[in-house]
């Protein structure tokens, strides 16, 4: 669930996606709710569906091993379980989530916050945490969706979708192209 405006949901759940695909194989799905995004990544099991059809898309989708839901503005969670919160650390966004509702970091105490396209160092987000009174999860660099990137794997491990062999099968996995036709 992105929490500041543009925080990368839908292009991060991709890159977990293709990079779960190379462990699991074509049972990881990936789905988005409310938004039509996901068709312009030309990938296979990524679905774009409304709020009312989220329940019974899940339920159809019983062989897949792993589901990835991009909330965006759905309200309704219960059929995660589990659930990230991303957040991009810059001032003008921050700024505006926090206009927006003053007691955000109160409503995400205990959840798994995690800072997306950050060039925060670590003593940076110990002054984040400090600042906000909130507990970063995992403090993420900017991505590029076309290479390999060991953050997605160790961001995997530490959410539990990821063992320890399966990120070291995935890096004899090679895969070649941008667009697929």
């Amino acid at each position: 669930r992105n929490t500041t405006e543009h925080a990368g949901a839908t292009t991060l759940i991709y890159m977990m996606k293709k990079e779960l695909n190379n462990i699991y194989g074509n049972s990881v799905c990936a789905i988005e709710v409310n938004k039509r995004d996901f068709p312009y990544f030309n990938e296979k099991n990524m679905f774009s569906v409304g709020e009312v059809e989220l329940q019974s898309k899940i339920t159809s989708l019983k062989n897949c091993h792993v589901v990835l839901v991009d909330l965006n503005d759905c309200q309704n969670d219960s059929v995660c379980t589990d659930v990230i919160y991303l957040m991009e650390p810059s001032t003008l966004q921050l700024n505006k989530m926090i206009r927006k509702n003053r007691k955000v970091f109160e409503k995400l105490s205990g959840k798994k916050i995690i800072l997306n396209k950050s060039m925060l160092d670590n003593k940076d987000v110990n002054d984040f945490e400090y600042e906000s009174n909130s507990k970063i999860f995992y403090n993420l660099a900017p991505l590029d969706e076309r290479r390999k990137n060991d953050s997605i794997n160790d961001l995997l491990f530490r959410l539990g979708l990821l063992s320890d062999t399966a990120s070291k099968k995935s890096e004899s996995n090679k895969i070649f192209g941008i667009f697929k036709i």
